[in-house]
């Protein structure tokens, strides 16, 4: 114990305190005493309770940490400290002897008197592998040391120390109990065990008195324990004195410490108690703990634990890296040419500049910085709309998807003519938005959502024209599109936008409804359905067999197994009918699929010889089951079903030339729209009658009828006829030769109406711009006239002739007149940016007409994209996520990314793993249910 904790103890004490006292046979004493209540005193009370003989001299032992601390009789409790503890459990010893030595550091002064705590040495019962502290250093040299004599205290391992005066008083007090207790006849207490017959060990103690006078065994007096017996009564200074065994001391000390084994089994609470008083316990385990630490404490310490072995980093190696790559490829699930993608050599050319490594964001960082890049791309787009590189109107393609994961997306994507450049121009697309719509796609919804989209980017006063499916819900989307965008202030003072003139049905769409037409009519047979394996299986057992349930029959069972794939492609490299090339597989159509039909029909009769032995083959595998082989081989297609196969390819071979027309969307095709209709609808008419299409006669006037149906739809659009007038080549070419000459001359009065408009737009008058067309240098070459020896009345003549027509319609005419030619490998586009000067308005018109999308095959391809990112390991993004992805993807792609200009190194701080947001937050997400049809306009002031 320390000085500082013994004060604290005393400090604390209170007077009057209770004191109880525990006995094993006699139950719990309750003494009340004070902090000068000396030991004595507390003897005195414990053995008249008791009905004991007081001992003569004793000593008090205060139990703490498994060890005992013999105080003499005088001293107060208060000294002691033990008033500060709740309960303690004394034991009582009678000492005999004369003199008290302190070489084993007594905590009694010369005196008698108790040491100061800073001068005391603690002696506690030391443990058998423990090291007995040193002597303290603290004692006054002057203080005269009175001589001590030792004794061994077999219960308790050790050995005890009295002064001179403490043993003579102990003597004078006990002479009757030590007879008795050494004889081993004390009444109520049992004698102690007998010493074993082996040899004891013998330990050597001296005094440092000189006195030959004989001492006393120290006997134990106790209310708690019952006495033990101890070693011979009469001691020699100068002799050896043979303690008892360890075992045996040990073994029957235990027996009689019952009630201090049940205090030390409550150690927890002892514990607490020592942490709430500051007292420091001193239990085998806390003693244990303060030894190791003690001992590591003493341990020379290096430096080895706090150092971390350096990463040996090695040198960089083409090896290396390869090494590197193809590992991240593999792990991550990455095709084969990922590597090779600009994209990812970007990235390392621009780690390869580090100098100190390269920070890797995190998921969340990462996810972060994509909706940062995603907001700072779609604010720029919007100011792009806005600014004077984009002077026409921005058309629109829009369509509904369902993803793997049954969540709903509303695709929307603007293409515009932009000036790159002096008499420089380039078609551009864009995805602007990609909507979760998980509620009803009704017409309502999906026309809000639109309106939401284009005025994200402040598209309403620019929305040109909007290509959609057939749909009827498309009809009512526009309705309500068009009621909300009027009624929008950016519109104001702008022509009323009318949704049935600015709606262009999907061309690709109407075909593959025509075709679907005619191949619904001719086979009845269902396409494959996973869930219902059979249900796509033909009749085969009447006269005309369904040709492309045969097929698709077939198809599927080649696609069944892996076994099966290999057979097939085994039967294509036997000789000598072995295929060219490398064997191919046959190919499943789906319904969702445009011309998937048609690519199945053709792929299976290009390999029909392979087709009729696959079907044998698989049937003799089955040759045990006769009804499962008799089923097989009635698939196999006779010759003349081959024919009718044949030829109904080549029926659809018309739709699917016609389709092809539409499926870029980085060209104008609108221009194309009308011809494909109305060659599709000449193939198929003008084969009805014929005998050699009989088998399909229904299936051909189905599909006319169809393509008849919508192609009287595109009379409510001026589109379609200006898109044609608009391309140099053809002009006026296609309704000359194909239409009536009313319906020419109509046609002409349309799109002169049209023109008229635009001029008057553009220069205010019909005559105002007649200088300017005058200074334009085609216009200039295509009317010199004047000869060099021409006179003055020749030279007016020609002036009064040219003026006689007015300036608008001398444009118009010019256009309309000319032969031009695009040159090989120049756009219609880039074609119009070159004569932009030639022909001002028609240019003009060019910008508008030009940017309209025959089909909607981009929202188709946006799907496609999105179905590689919802994958099935990463079916769980968010819409917060998936739009970003899909809009940032699309724009990377058509090279339309917003990058900010690179910092200066001074300039740059360090990046500390947060992202800064440049702009205002704002709705980065539509959300098509916020707000009713009341034809409210939100506020998109957050996006400026």
């Amino acid at each position: 114990m320390r000085s500082d904790c013994w004060r604290k103890i005393i400090s604390k004490s209170e007077s009057p305190f209770t004191v109880f006292i525990r006995d094993a046979s006699k139950g719990t004493l309750c003494l009340s005493v004070n902090k000068d209540t000396t030991v004595q005193d507390m003897l005195v009370m414990i053995f008249s309770r008791n009905s004991d003989s007081l001992p003569a001299s004793a000593c008090i032992s205060l139990a703490a940490s498994n060890r005992f601390l013999y105080l003499p009789l005088h001293e107060s409790l208060g000294n002691l400290g033990i008033g500060s503890m709740s309960m303690i459990t004394l034991r009582v010893r009678t000492l005999g002897g004369s003199a008290i030595s302190r070489d084993d550091q007594c905590a009694v002064g010369s005196d008698g008197k108790l040491l100061d705590a800073s001068e005391i040495d603690w002696v506690h019962d030391p443990e058998d592998d423990s090291t007995q502290p040193a002597t303290s250093s603290g004692q006054r040299s002057s203080r005269n040391v009175k001589p001590t004599w030792k004794i061994s205290d077999p219960n308790n391992d050790g050995e005890i120390e009295v002064t001179s005066h403490q043993n003579q008083r102990s003597e004078a007090l006990s002479t009757s109990n030590i007879s008795e207790k050494v004889s081993g006849k004390v009444k109520g207490k049992r004698k102690a065990a007998d010493a074993p017959a082996t040899k004891q060990p013998v330990k050597k103690t001296k005094s440092n008195a000189k006195s030959s006078s004989t001492s006393k065994a120290p006997q134990a007096a106790s209310c708690i324990a019952d006495v033990q017996d101890s070693a011979p009564a009469d001691i020699q200074s100068d002799t050896e004195v043979e303690d008892f065994s360890e075992e045996t001391s040990r073994g029957s000390f235990r027996d009689r410490t019952r009630d201090i084994d049940e205090f030390f089994e409550s150690a927890p609470q002892y514990d607490a108690w020592c942490t709430r008083v500051n007292f420091k316990t001193m239990l085998p385990k806390a003693r244990k703990a303060a030894a190791a630490a003690a001992s590591q404490s003493a341990v020379q310490t290096t430096l080895d634990p706090h150092l971390t072995e350096p990463t040996v980093k090695i040198p960089y190696s083409d090896r290396l890296f390869r090494e590197a790559a193809i590992e991240w490829l593999i792990a991550t699930d990455q095709p084969l040419q990922a590597l090779e993608h600009p994209k990812f050599i970007h990235m390392i050319d621009v780690a390869s500049r580090a100098t100190n490594g390269v920070v890797i964001p995190g998921r969340k960082a990462t996810r972060t910085e994509i909706k940062s890049i995603f907001k700072r791309n779609l604010n720029h787009l919007r100011k792009r709309f806005q600014g004077d590189t984009i002077k026409g109107l921005v058309s629109l393609t829009c369509d509904a998807w369902q993803a793997s994961n049954t969540d709903a997306y509303f695709a929307v994507t603007a293409h515009w003519i932009e000036d790159t450049g002096p008499n420089s121009w380039l078609l551009q697309s864009n995805l602007i938005g990609f909507t979760q719509m998980n509620s009803a796609h009704d017409g309502v919804r999906l026309g809000r959502a639109l309106y939401k989209v284009i005025a994200r980017v402040g598209l309403e006063p620019k929305v040109g024209w909007v290509t959609c499916d057939n749909a009827s819900n498309n009809d009512t989307m526009l309705r309500h599109f068009a009621t909300r965008l009027n009624a929008s202030p950016k519109r104001k003072g702008l022509p009323y936008w009318n949704h049935e003139h600015r709606r262009i049905r999907c061309f690709a769409h109407v075909i593959n409804l025509a075709t679907q037409a005619v191949i619904s009519t001719y086979s009845k047979s269902k396409y494959f359905n996973p869930a219902n394996p059979e249900e796509h299986e033909p009749d085969t057992e009447t006269i005309n067999r369904d040709e492309i349930g045969l097929i698709r029959s077939i198809v599927v069972k080649a696609r069944s197994s892996a076994k099966r794939k290999e057979l097939f492609k085994t039967i294509q490299t036997r000789p000598p009918s072995q295929r060219n090339g490398p064997p191919l597989m046959l190919l499943l159509d789906m319904v969702v699929r445009w011309s998937s039909t048609f690519i199945m029909l053709e792929r299976a009769e290009s390999l029909k010889q392979f087709v009729d032995t696959f079907v044998y083959e698989i049937g003799l595998l089955e040759s045990e089951n006769t009804d499962k082989r008799r089923k097989i081989d009635q698939l196999k297609l006779s010759d003349k079903e081959w024919q009718r196969v044949k030829l109904f390819l080549d029926l659809l071979a018309y739709a699917n030339s016609a389709q092809q027309m539409f499926s870029s969307d980085t060209e104008p095709s609108l221009h194309v729209g009308l011809p494909a209709l109305e060659g599709l609808h000449k193939a198929w008419s003008s084969r009805v009658a014929k005998p050699k299409y009989s088998p399909f006669a229904d299936a051909l006037q189905a599909g006319v009828n169809k393509v008849s149906g919508y192609y009287s739809k595109t009379e409510l659009s001026d589109a379609y006829m200006m898109a044609m007038i608009l391309h140099p080549e053809k002009k006026m070419r296609h309704f000359i030769k194909n239409w009536e000459p009313d319906l020419c001359d109509q046609v002409r009065n349309s799109a002169e109406r049209i023109f008229k408009e635009r001029y008057i737009e553009l220069c205010g008058s019909l005559e105002a711009s007649q200088t300017q067309r005058n200074a334009s240098p085609k216009k200039d070459r295509r009317h010199r006239v004047l000869l060099d020896d021409s006179d003055s009345d020749d030279e007016m003549d020609n002036q009064t002739k040219s003026n006689s027509v007015q300036p608008w319609l001398q444009e118009f005419n010019d256009f309309l007149d000319a032969k031009e030619k695009i040159p090989s490998g120049m756009s219609l586009v880039q074609w119009w940016g070159l004569h932009s000067t030639d022909y001002p308005v028609w240019a003009s018109l060019a910008r508008d007409y030009c940017a309209i999308m025959a089909s909607s095959v981009s929202s188709e391809r946006t799907f496609s994209s999105a179905g590689i990112t919802i994958s099935k390991r990463r079916n769980r993004l968010g819409k917060d996520i998936v739009e970003p992805l899909q809009f940032l993807k699309c724009a990377l792609r058509r090279n339309l990314i917003f990058r900010e200009a690179p910092l200066e190194d001074d300039n740059v701080e360090a990046d500390d793993g947060t992202l800064e947001d440049e702009t205002e937050d704002w709705v980065e997400l539509i959300d098509v249910d916020e707000a009713e049809d009341s034809g409210e306009d939100l506020d998109y002031d957050g996006f400026n």
